[in-house]
């Protein structure tokens, strides 16, 4: 979305909403914030729900017999 604001609606994107600061600016800022969200949520989970299942997984299968090839 952002992409297609700052090319179809640059008056929009360039409407200041604080001295220098404008619209696309607080808008690119936020894509790093919720970025950094959705990767603390996901390692959260991973690590609260899919290590567990993962730990007892390989906890289950037999090793691979090593060949001399590696």
């Amino acid at each position: 979305a952002y992409v297609l604001l700052s090319s179809f609606a640059t008056e929009f994107m360039s409407t200041r909403v604080w001295g220098h600061i404008t619209v696309g600016l607080l808008l690119g800022l936020g894509q790093f914030v919720t970025t950094f969200a959705i990767t603390m949520a996901y390692v959260s989970y991973a690590n609260r729900r899919l290590d567990p299942l993962s730990a007892a997984r390989a906890a289950t299968t037999r090793p691979r017999p090593t060949t001399g090839c590696r």
